[in-house]
């Protein structure tokens, strides 16, 4: 009796193991997907024109940062910069794109292969528009004799329509940022 006991707690063990592996595998392969839609970060960046009005801030540093009105990022510090949304939703993916690639974010990456030719050692040490580190294979603008480096391309698009707004907000060595003015 003791041997039939025996026998059937096994069988029942076996019977038992057996059929929770594809329950389990099944469970492991949802929590991956989870997992990897929460590392993507899907973000639907029209809903975050509440006002309509085609543009949104995005942190020019933590592209996933959204915003429909002006403001900081809550991760950086950084002013939140005005986008359209479509170019909002260009800078997110190419971040998400290079996070995925258990890459950081390079500013450079946004630059177009006929401007790479432009790159030079800039006079200033800090991006006159937010205070952000010069990029250093960054692009650069000539104003008044000085190469001036910018943390992105949209700085640069930036300055060059008023670059006399831009420059009050570093110092003359162009190593501090002073404040926007």
């Amino acid at each position: 009796m003791k041997n039939k006991c025996l026998i059937l707690t096994i069988a029942i063990f076996w019977a038992l193991n057996l059929t929770a592996q594809p329950v389990k595998k099944h469970i492991e392969t949802e929590k991956a997907k989870i997992e990897k839609n929460a590392e993507e970060k899907i973000i639907d960046v029209v809903s975050f024109d509440k006002n309509k009005d085609g543009k949104i801030f995005q942190c020019p540093m933590d592209w996933e940062v959204l915003a429909d009105k002006s403001g900081r990022c809550d991760k950086c510090g950084m002013n939140l910069k005005e986008y359209n949304v479509k170019a909002a939703q260009e800078n997110l993916e190419k971040y998400l794109a290079a996070k995925n690639k258990k890459a950081g974010y390079d500013h450079s990456k946004t630059m177009s292969k006929k401007d790479i030719h432009t790159q030079s050692k800039a006079w200033n040490s800090v991006c006159p528009l937010d205070g952000e580190k010069v990029n250093p294979k960054g692009k650069t603008s000539e104003f008044k004799g000085k190469k001036i480096g910018f943390c992105c391309d949209d700085c640069k698009i930036a300055f060059d329509k008023t670059p006399e707004k831009y420059l009050k907000n570093i110092s003359k060595d162009g190593k501090k940022f002073l404040s926007k003015k």
